[in-house]
């Protein structure tokens, strides 16, 4: 038997409504839904319907100078040794 993505992908929410304290937006998953969750056992990563699944957010140090306007002089420099 042949599966018909595009019905499952249609089909993904649940027609239950979603366990008290859940956000407003946020849905349950059908059983036929689960199907489009994946996994790459190479590297553990979870994809929704092929697309990587990434849990929070990347941090970038730019280090104070990033955020201090280019006029505002730098602090002397500790010249005597």
């Amino acid at each position: 038997m042949a599966i018909d993505w595009d019905r499952i992908r249609k089909n993904f929410v649940a027609q239950v409504p979603p366990p008290p304290g859940w956000p407003k937006s946020v849905r349950p998953i059908s059983t036929e839904g689960v199907s489009l969750l994946g996994i790459d056992p190479a590297t553990n990563k979870l994809y929704w319907d092929g697309k990587e699944i990434v849990f929070g957010t990347p941090s970038v140090s730019l280090g104070l100078s990033a955020f201090l306007p280019s006029w505002l002089p730098s602090a002397p420099s500790d010249t005597s040794s």
